[in-house]
Formats: C-alpha cells, sequence, structure tokens
C-alpha cells in the first residue's frame, strides 16, 4: 500500500491539510456528489411526489436546478463509462513490466478525465445553480 521510498508529504494528507486550512488543488468530487443528490432529491420532489399547479411552482422556484439534470445525466454516463474502463485495466494480470507502465499511463490519464469532468460539472452548476447552493 505505501511505498517506503516515497516520503510523505502533507498535502498528501486531508486531515492534516483540513486542520492547518490549506487548500486542496485535487477536484473537489464531494461537491459534486452532494449536488448530484441534491439534483437528485429536487428532481424526485418534482416528479415523484407533486402534481399540478404544486408542481409547476415547485418547478418554477427550482428552475435553476432543474436546468442541470441533463448534464448531470451526461456526467453520471460519462463518469460511468471512465470508470468502467479504470476496472478493465486493473483485471488485466500478469503483463510485462513495460505494459504495466502503459497500463499505469492510461490509468493516469483515464483519472485525469474523470477529474475533469467532475471540474466541469462543478463550474457550470456555480454559473447556473451558484456556488453557495
Amino acid at each position: 500500500l505505501m511505498d517506503p521510498t516515497k516520503n510523505l508529504e502533507v498535502r498528501d494528507i486531508p486531515f492534516v491539510r483540513r486542520i492547518r486550512g490549506e487548500v486542496d488543488n485535487r477536484v473537489d468530487s464531494e461537491s459534486f456528489y452532494e449536488r448530484r443528490e441534491t439534483l437528485q432529491r429536487k428532481d424526485r420532489q418534482a416528479n415523484d411526489r407533486l402534481t399540478g399547479a404544486e408542481r409547476v411552482s415547485y418547478i418554477k422556484e427550482n428552475q435553476d436546478y432543474i436546468k442541470m439534470l441533463p448534464m448531470l445525466k451526461g456526467t453520471e454516463k460519462t463518469l460511468r463509462a471512465l470508470r468502467k474502463s479504470l476496472r478493465n485495466l486493473d483485471k488485466l494480470q500478469n503483463v510485462s513490466p513495460q505494459r504495466a507502465l502503459e497500463i499505469a499511463e492510461q490509468k493516469r490519464k483515464i483519472q485525469e478525465r474523470i477529474d475533469r469532468t467532475i471540474e466541469r460539472f462543478n463550474k457550470r452548476y456555480d454559473e447556473v445553480v451558484g456556488k453557495t447552493k
């Protein structure tokens, strides 16, 4: 799990970073999942629980959230495909050292795409709904 030859830095320990109040440059996937839950909750409320004038009023009040639903669905689809690719790479065993390096590079690129996808969603959410909502 841990490489004894690698020096552990403070920035590698989220808990210590939080205590010190340091900013994390990593993708804010926690915000993505919180926002996803908010959008899903509002979608369920609008489509499963309310009818008639209540539903119309609710959708109008929450139109910024409702506007984000198609992007959320697209983002989730992209993330599922990327994570499936990662799992498929993880299944490869007994490969040559050269192939192992290639696989590691492929996994790094896929993770970067996952990060960019989450960043893109969060940025759009901030623009449409607002950072604090």
